[in-house]
């Protein structure tokens, strides 16, 4: 009866341990408040940025007047393109990509397809004896499993391209926010708000993904699989070894 008492002690014990100890389900690399809060703020910077963006190319001649001698002019343009953009623009390159990568894998496997189909066909003339299925098992043998999903490898591209577009956004829009401040034209704040304006959102979109991105490695590394102890019961691997042993015996 004791010896009883004391193995339900434990084993409650050791449940115990279970529960209080960190599963890897239980490491997240980041919160998902956090993540909650990361991608609103994404969200709302895309929409703010849509509709200046809109709002300084049909006003061009005001804000991005060639006569104002900005030695950084195209780069200015191109930045407001892209960022009016933002992610609907990388989510339809995105889209592009993998439609693109689905038609070059289609063609790449049908052409594979033929000729599989024509060697065995070949293989059939030289020998009458093999049985008349080769066809078939060419087909079998040429689905290698290449075929491309298209909204898998679009958000895929989206997420990659997104980090790499806000990635850049810091030091492209800081570059352009010194440059105006040198330019006599450009350099009077109140007159050209919106296209500061502009230039500050993206920056602190650039700022936030940076800040993400080094959150998540740091996170990762210090929660990492590795630092944590498991504890394992020896008995339970003793005898799942025996069964093996059992089992390579029969």
């Amino acid at each position: 009866m004791d010896d009883i008492d004391t193995n339900n002690n434990n084993q409650n014990n050791q449940n115990s341990a279970d529960i209080s100890r960190p599963s890897l389900d239980s490491i997240p690399e980041i919160s998902y408040k956090k993540e909650i809060y990361f991608r609103i703020s994404l969200i709302v910077i895309n929409i703010l940025s849509l509709i200046i963006g809109i709002y300084i190319l049909k006003n061009h001649e005001y804000f991005l007047n060639e006569k104002y001698n900005f030695i950084n002019h195209r780069a200015l343009y191109v930045f407001i393109i892209i960022y009016t953009l933002g992610m609907i623009g990388a989510l339809f390159l995105s889209f592009s990509i993998a439609v693109i990568a689905k038609l070059v894998f289609y063609f790449k496997n049908k052409k594979q397809n033929n000729n599989l189909i024509s060697e065995s066909a070949n293989a059939n003339l030289n020998n009458n004896n093999d049985p008349d299925h080769s066809r078939i098992t060419s087909f079998i043998l040429s689905n290698r499993q290449n075929e491309i999903a298209i909204i898998p490898f679009t958000l895929s591209y989206f997420i990659a391209v997104t980090i790499a577009l806000y990635f850049i956004s810091l030091p492209y829009s800081f570059f352009l926010i010194i440059n105006l401040f040198k330019n006599n034209t450009y350099s009077k704040i109140s007159t050209f708000f919106s296209l500061y304006f502009f230039l500050v959102i993206n920056l602190f979109a650039g700022a936030i993904m940076i800040f993400v991105l080094f959150y998540m490695i740091f996170v990762k590394r210090g929660g990492s699989v590795r630092n944590i102890k498991y504890q394992f019961d020896n008995i339970n691997i003793e005898n799942i070894r025996e069964e093996i042993r059992d089992a390579i015996k029969i």
